[in-house]
């Protein structure tokens, strides 16, 4: 009998830390599960359940692409809410990190976001929450819109589908008791972790920053546009702001300015032709493979099969991965799982 989990969510709303939790209370069944994350279509996992039925799925997506993955596949399904304010500011300050702008957008654009942020934390009055994301799109950041409707539409999907809501101003405040009953699982919020490669999605862990954050001219204009959305996810109409506002610059323009230099170190790092397999990339490697990433599952094996000079060589756990690989579809694995197979099947088992 499978035990299939689904968390679903808007950006911004702690589905990477919902997920991780669950994940990691579903460590010691590991093998009875193949983890996804933020896969955008269904297609790859129902194949991989195929080809092994007597596994579960637990995968996160986001809600824009729910329409790719059948309700009816999940026993349990989680949905993350977050006070739409908050998940405002949160946005402000990830929208220079997201992987397509980050890196194509020019330090001289990004400094003068910074510089802006700046101004707003020495005097949190003098630059309005709106002007800010004005500027943003200003300077090549993804656009970004309330987007009410869509929070609607969550709201009756997930009446309509049973789903249980985790508010995520419970989870970081490490109320997930009624999560865990809901699940069945022990949930140890202590415990749990998120990746080192999704570290810099991570950023306050608070919640009610907007009240900092927001001026007068914001209230004024977001307050009727997020009204019937908050109403119907359960948030009071309370408007009162910060009366002696304060900005912690390790959680705005500090944040963003290194979250910056390290992303595009990184991806920097990722157009490099040969960056060899050191500890930290098999790290990271088995880290994205462990949560259905099959690619990264293919580049394991193959780091594993041939290491670098002076490395040992590790080919029944390539083999594992290049299994995994060819297990969600990808056909490059087949040839370098068929050739361990060959290989170990005339070597003997190690000795206990």
């Amino acid at each position: 009998m499978s035990h299939n989990i689904i968390v679903v969510g808007r950006q911004k709303t702690g589905t990477t830390g919902v997920y991780s939790l669950i994940k990691s209370a579903l460590a010691p069944m590991a093998q009875e599960y193949l983890f996804s994350f933020e896969p955008n279509r269904f297609d790859p996992l129902e194949q991989a359940l195929r080809t092994s039925p007597q596994l579960s799925v637990m995968t996160k997506i986001m809600y824009k692409n729910m329409a790719n993955f059948p309700v009816a596949a999940f026993d349990r399904r989680v949905m993350t809410v977050r006070d739409p304010r908050d998940a405002l500011i949160s946005t402000l300050l990830f929208k220079p990190l997201i992987k397509s702008v980050v890196s194509t957008v020019e330090m001289s654009e990004h400094e003068r976001f910074l510089k802006a942020l700046r101004r707003k934390e020495r005097d949190p009055g003098s630059i309005s929450v709106k002007r800010l994301m004005r500027l943003g799109n200003q300077v090549g950041y993804k656009k970004w819109r309330p987007g009410t409707e869509e929070l609607l539409e969550m709201t009756d999907f997930a009446r309509a589908n049973e789903f249980f809501l985790v508010y995520y101003e419970d989870f970081v405040d490490d109320r997930v008791d009624t999560l865990a009953q809901y699940l069945g699982l022990p949930l140890n919020a202590q415990q749990s972790a998120t990746p080192a490669w999704l570290s810099h999605i991570s950023r306050s862990k608070g919640h009610g920053a907007w009240r900092d954050w927001m001026t007068p001219e914001d209230v004024e204009f977001y307050r009727p546009l997020l009204k019937e959305a908050m109403d119907a996810m359960g948030y009071e109409d309370d408007w009162e702001l910060n009366p002696e506002p304060s900005i912690d610059p390790a959680t705005s323009s500090r944040y963003v300015a290194d979250a910056i230099a390290k992303r595009r170190t990184e991806l920097a790092a990722g157009r490099q032709p040969d960056t060899g397999h050191s500890a930290a990339t098999l790290a990271t490697l088995h880290s994205r493979a462990t949560d259905g990433g099959a690619n990264d599952a293919l580049q394991l094996a193959q780091a594993l099969d041939q290491p670098e000079a002076g490395m040992m060589r590790w080919p029944r756990s390539a083999l594992h991965w290049a299994r995994e690989a060819e297990m969600q579809g990808v056909q490059a694995a087949t040839d370098v799982r068929a050739r361990l197979e060959r290989e170990l099947a005339d070597t003997p088992p190690p000795r206990a």
